[in-house]
């Protein structure tokens, strides 16, 4: 039997951005949104809109968790990742900055 508070909720529906995750949601988003860094180390960009389906563009599968976000990088098909030197979205600030915590 599962506990119902052990189950991931789905991201909120309507124009919910990565940084309006609440822990537990899961959903999906551009595989745009991930930056991985040359450090070894991930950033979700929280500007990017999730929903609870995927679709063409919104095809990564991620989960809010303590201590950042789990990315399901492994399913996605035809990515155009680069591992680079800084952030691949000019203009970003800091606070738009999610920590990757798991890239699975």
């Amino acid at each position: 039997m599962v506990n119902k508070s052990d189950e991931s909720k789905p991201a909120p529906s309507g124009s919910a951005t990565i940084a309006d995750m609440r822990l537990g949601e899961r959903g999906y988003a551009d595989p745009m949104a991930l930056a991985p860094l040359r450090d070894g180390t991930c950033f979700l960009h929280g500007g990017f809109a999730v929903q609870p389906n995927p679709d063409p563009v919104a095809r990564m599968l991620i989960e809010r968790i303590v201590g950042g976000w789990v990315v399901h990088a492994s399913a996605v098909k035809n990515s155009n990742w680069r591992i680079s030197r800084g952030l691949p979205w000019p203009g970003t600030v800091e606070s738009d900055l999610m920590p990757v915590a798991k890239i699975v």
